[in-house]
């Protein structure tokens, strides 16, 4: 978070410490709406062979030809987290089971993905912890790793797991306190750990939320994100250190909970609905933000969860040429509605890019380039926006120098304008109150010829209500 969110200093009370409670809800300080969306790849040691290792897997998840279908599965091991006294209800323990279950109605089954459901089913030591849900495996020390495991051959997309947490493991089951005052151990093993990774397929490698305490902790090496993103996973979510939860909240509460339950609702929904890896993670952050409150835990909360691994990857990344098939995939903005025009249309233009050694592999860049048009004749497309917000965008432009125009609009109205041959540069547009159409459009006058490209490109629209949204992934290697 703090590499992301560059709008403040994060001491608004000028003390000398950042990121104090008194400084985020007295002067807002950090606002927690980022100008970057980061992700990190820790280097431990000099590692600089691991490092290689997971640029290269990240490179050959985005450039494989073979079949991504695999992807759209998802493994939910969900263990009970406390057990307590009600004074109506008598002891009550709170199931982790539920934020699969509200997952799977809410999103994944829209999403047409698969399910493999881990709950605990009374078997442990503590036999009420017994979820009413059904599951497709009884959740129980080491089970996670026996169905996941290489030679097993279940591979999965997207993981999230809910069980109590340390730096280098997650755990099934919970300590309790009873009435009385004495202590209750209702573990159950090991949900995942570090030692287990090395079990795990790394040419199928999952997108993981770890909603556990502590499983990023950046100053131990074997922290099991880090683990993960070694081997089994190709980007990982987990909490830098200790993360809250509520047991007042369950089935139908995790969306827009600042809980950490409610960050892993918010953030896997969005992985497995396609988002980058980077805005999953600072959008879902951002849909909790109002519940926050006065619970200083629920801050801790947004500064706790990190990305390690790419931000700017997805799941449904794959080498093809058809990967950019839509006006909103050429422009990297999922949440603007883009319309097509003139007399001929925008559409995804990909560029092929040949990684040098060390390396190996193509990469794909795209963005919307305007449609094959004519003396006289314009390419065009729109959005619509409500202000005030801040726009911003790339362009691009080779035409007839003082002829042929890239031209950006505002409910009809010209306010930028490039010709020639013009290289990539980035434009900020205040939008003002009101709502507003907002258009690009390659115009050709009505005199022949030009031999260069005659055409003009767009990419990485971002689009906010009352500030600047981050268009920035930002890929964090630490030493």
């Amino acid at each position: 978070m703090y590499y992301a969110e560059l709008s403040g200093d994060w001491d608004g009370d000028n003390d000398g410490t950042y990121g104090e409670w008194d400084d985020y809800n007295t002067y807002s300080d950090p606002d927690l709406f980022p100008e970057v969306k980061v992700g990190r790849i820790p280097v431990y040691k000099n590692d600089y062979t691991n490092l290689d290792a997971i640029l290269q897997k990240i490179m050959d998840y985005q450039n494989t030809k073979d079949s991504i279908a695999w992807r759209k599965s998802a493994l939910l091991p969900m263990s009970f987290q406390a057990r307590y006294y009600d004074t109506l209800a008598g002891y009550v323990n709170y199931d982790g089971a539920p934020l699969a279950e509200q997952l799977w109605d809410d999103y994944l089954d829209g999403y047409d993905f698969s399910r493999y459901r881990m709950y605990q089913q009374g078997n442990s030591s503590c036999t009420w912890n017994n979820s009413t849900y059904p599951s497709d495996e009884e959740l129980r020390g080491n089970r996670v790793r026996d169905h996941w495991k290489d030679d097993e051959g279940h591979d999965y997309g997207v993981v999230c797991w809910w069980g109590h947490g340390s730096a280098t493991s997650s755990s099934v089951g919970y300590e309790w306190e009873d009435t009385h005052g004495t202590i209750h151990n209702c573990w159950d093993g090991t949900l995942f750990s570090s030692s287990q990774c090395s079990d795990l397929d790394n040419s199928h490698p999952a997108v993981v939320f770890q909603n556990s305490c502590t499983n990023g902790h950046p100053e131990t090496t074997t922290n099991l994100g880090y683990s993960l993103l070694l081997k089994g996973a190709i980007g990982t979510y987990s909490a830098s250190r200790l993360s809250w939860h509520n047991t007042g909240v369950g089935y139908g509460n995790f969306d827009g909970s600042s809980t950490n339950s409610g960050i892993a609702y918010e953030v896997t929904r969005r992985v497995a609905g396609n988002q980058f890896l980077g805005d999953a993670l600072s959008s879902g952050k951002q849909a909790v933000i109002s519940d926050i409150g006065t619970r200083n835990t629920r801050l801790m909360n947004q500064y706790d969860f990190n990305l390690y691994g790419d931000p700017s990857l997805k799941i449904n990344d794959q080498d093809s040429i058809a990967v950019c098939q839509t006006l909103n995939e050429a422009l990297d903005n999922n949440s603007l509605s883009f319309v097509n025009e003139g007399d001929a249309h925008w559409f995804c233009h990909t560029k092929k890019v040949i990684l040098p050694p060390p390396y190996s592999g193509i990469l794909y860049l795209d963005d919307a380039q305007s449609g094959d048009i004519t003396e006289g004749e314009s390419s065009t497309f729109y959005t619509v926006v409500k202000g005030p917000g801040v726009l911003e965008f790339q362009w691009r432009v080779w035409s007839e120098q003082n002829w042929d125009y890239l031209r950006f609009y505002d409910n009809g109205v010209k306010k930028y304008e490039i010709s020639g041959d013009v290289a990539w540069h980035k434009k900020t547009y205040d939008v003002p109150d009101g709502t507003h159409t907002l258009k690009w459009s390659y115009e050709k006058d009505s005199t022949c010829c030009f031999d260069g490209e005659d055409c003009g490109w767009v990419d990485l629209v971002t689009y906010s209500r009352g500030k600047a949204m981050p268009w920035l992934y930002l890929l964090l290697l630490d030493d």
